[in-house]
């Protein structure tokens, strides 16, 4: 996908740290989305970063979605601190939004050309701006893709990491990626009515329009915070299977996961030997296989060995999870219907 014109100039950041005749980090023609909520524990690795940034954004617009911590406050000192005025670095109230809510208000918000996007609980490479509006000029593209590192810090982030994404695996997402605005003109704004998978569906349009992606491999940041129980992670998985079914994804995934349930049904009835014989397996395969298949650290439990048994226990319970969860959904969207 090329820019039709008014892009940034290929070369602008050539390595290192780029400096202003004052000595001050470059500032680019960027406003800087965030939204939160409740992000007191990870906002101040977020502004380290932000602060550290080898070029940095010309605005930052963070999107609070009512908050009851301390996150706002954080984010006053430091602006403080930090030397931004309050109409370059400021704080909106969207009390009740959901993600796609809070990036559409920060994108109407924002003075800059350039839209780039960060969440709570990320932290960017000092170079991952500058790697990206370089991508951008380089290629001559309005849309430049950054990549998310998942880690986890506890066995139990570490366990959940490995059974969702993989340890130390990078996906290309929009909270870490820098869009001119003309592509919320082509591509359309973020649906605001789901909880979350709005990054999808509007990845999917996006690719839908331009045929592919530009990704930038050196822009990269790192999210580390799953949710620090088991049981919090059943409720998150369950709540975005439910808006990935509203957001009509996954339907392929969905269908097999009704077949699946249906012959296991069936098997208990007529083959139990069978049935134990292939939860068996699946145990093994999901909780065991799967997590090294998706994870490129090896091992991906490394100085936590509770955390394979964690996965044999979690896998299941996680996946009872999506099925409930994409059931809830189409429950919803059948009754909709009948109404």
């Amino acid at each position: 996908m090329r820019d039709a014109g008014g892009g940034p100039s290929a070369g602008i950041v050539s390595g290192g740290r780029s400096l202003d005749t004052s000595g001050n980090a470059r500032l680019v023609p960027v406003s800087l989305v965030i939204p939160i909520r409740n992000e007191a524990a990870t906002l101040p690795a977020l502004l380290r970063a932000i602060a550290g940034q080898t070029v940095g954004p010309q605005e930052i617009v963070v999107v609070d979605t009512g908050s009851t911590d301390s996150g706002v406050a954080i984010i006053d000192a430091w602006r403080k601190r930090e030397g931004w005025a309050m109409d370059a670095c400021r704080v909106l109230c969207e009390r009740g939004a959901y993600p796609g809510g809070a990036r559409n208000a920060g994108i109407r918000a924002a003075t800059q050309e350039w839209i780039a996007f960060l969440d709570g609980g990320l932290v960017p490479q000092a170079d991952w701006l500058a790697c990206l509006w370089a991508c951008a000029g380089d290629q001559r593209s309005s849309g430049v893709f950054g990549l998310c590192s998942f880690t986890g810090g506890t066995t139990t982030e570490r366990t959940l990491c490995a059974l969702s994404y993989g340890v130390g695996s990078a996906h290309a997402v929009i909270p870490a990626s820098l869009f001119h605005r003309s592509m919320f003109d082509a591509v359309g704004m973020f649906r605001a009515d789901l909880r979350s998978a709005e990054d999808l569906v509007w990845t999917n349009a996006f690719v839908e329009r331009y045929g592919a992606r530009c990704v930038c491999r050196g822009a990269r940041v790192e999210y580390s915070h799953f949710p620090p129980t088991l049981r919090a992670a059943i409720k998150k998985w369950f709540v975005y299977e439910v808006n990935a079914v509203r957001a009509g994804l996954m339907r392929r995934r969905h269908f097999a996961f009704a077949l699946i349930a249906l012959i296991l049904v069936g098997l208990c009835f007529w083959r139990p030997y069978v049935s134990c014989v292939l939860v068996a397996v699946y145990l093994v395969g999901r909780g065991l296989v799967d997590p090294i298949r998706r994870s490129r650290m090896r091992p991906w439990w490394a100085g936590r060995p509770l955390a394979p048994l964690l996965a044999l226990v979690a896998a299941p319970l996680l996946d009872l999870a999506k099925v409930a969860g994409a059931g809830a959904g189409w429950w919803e969207r059948l009754s909709a219907k009948r109404t």
